[in-house]
């Protein structure tokens, strides 16, 4: 595994290989036609298969999140909060509160528009403090995004503020991303 994103094979690239499980958790609760609810709880058990790892902890996420569609169009609000002590032998903790909201508008049978932004209502880990003083302008992360719905195939495109990159780099990075999904 890279977590720059670049080719194993490199020599400039570090290797960080974690061989880490865990079990995650989620329900969605449909209330109506149009509305649903939504819950989940990310690594709720946490294991390694291999010894070197055993002391190695992730924080817990927990979201809860909802969303209501009004003809071609869907909103989406939800609140995720990630919690607890990460890492190898020297833990460290967390304690991130995020707010994302999320429209979703269907141009026809095949195509939909997405925007949504996400606020770090609290940002602190004890390694790093309150990373929310650092977030550069304007302090939320943002979407634009493109659907193609096909009977097969689902294809998203999507161009976003990378919060984590830009707090990194303190100015404002872009970043893009797809998705396909192939329907069995």
């Amino acid at each position: 595994m890279c977590p720059t994103g670049g080719s194993d094979a490199l020599p400039s690239v570090r290797n960080l290989a974690v061989e880490y499980e865990t079990i995650d958790l989620g329900a969605i609760f449909r209330v109506s036609d149009t509305t649903r609810l939504g819950v989940m709880f990310k690594n709720v058990v946490g294991f390694s298969y291999k010894d070197e790892y055993n002391g190695f902890t992730v924080p817990k996420y927990a979201t809860l999140a909802m969303s209501h569609t009004i003809g071609p169009t869907t909103l989406t609000l939800d609140s995720e909060y990630i919690f607890g002590r990460f890492g190898g032998y020297e833990k460290q903790s967390a304690d991130i509160w995020f707010l994302r909201g999320g429209i979703e508008h269907r141009l026809t049978r095949h195509i939909c528009l997405r925007a949504g932004l996400v606020y770090p209502v609290v940002a602190e880990t004890s390694a790093s403090g309150n990373l929310k003083e650092d977030i550069p302008w304007p302090g939320t992360g943002a979407s634009l995004g493109l659907g193609l719905v096909l009977e097969r195939f689902n294809i998203d495109l999507a161009l976003y503020g990378d919060p984590g990159r830009s707090y990194v780099a303190q100015t404002l990075i872009l970043g893009a991303t797809g998705t396909l999904i192939y329907k069995f």
